[in-house]
């Protein structure tokens, strides 16, 4: 079973490579290593070898919900359709819910059908389009989850 853990800074470069070989618009190193630093950023280990990453975080959503935001998950292209992704949604929602989210919110391209079948499947619901989000001129599916109640620690 791969090893879910915090991301340290050796981590970057690693997540990097990933993301330009599985998105469109991979974040930069800069942005990557801003994640690490700054965020809730978590790999998913083999032994010494990446197999996926998320990077998520806590926001105020109104005066009386808090809202958390995953913002990438990404497999490695030979370690998709293993469950691999479904763990690192599973922990990162997990993770935020602990913090005290009420919801969780997540962006996707519609062209991303494989995540999409898998956020929908994670009882993830449809919510919003935001138009031209990407450089390529592609929208941004907004999918977000409630929670009955937060598991604040």
């Amino acid at each position: 079973m791969p090893d879910f853990k915090k991301a340290e800074s050796q981590h970057a470069t690693a997540i990097s490579e990933l993301d330009k070989n599985v998105f469109k618009q991979p974040a930069t190193l800069d942005i990557i290593r801003s994640w690490i630093e700054n965020e809730h950023t978590y790999v998913l280990m083999e032994q010494e070898t990446l197999i996926g990453y998320t990077a998520f975080c806590m926001s105020p959503y109104s005066n009386e919900e808090t809202r958390g935001y995953i913002f990438s998950i990404a497999v490695c292209k030979d370690h998709q359709r293993r469950g691999y992704g479904r763990i690192l949604l599973e922990k990162a929602t997990e993770l935020l819910r602990k913090a005290g989210a009420m919801t969780v919110d997540l962006d996707v391209r519609p062209s991303n059908t494989g995540a999409i079948a898998l956020y929908e499947k994670a009882d993830f619901r449809y919510y919003a389009t935001r138009k031209d989000v990407y450089e390529d001129g592609e929208d941004a599916l907004i999918y977000i989850k409630r929670f009955l109640e937060a598991e604040k620690q």
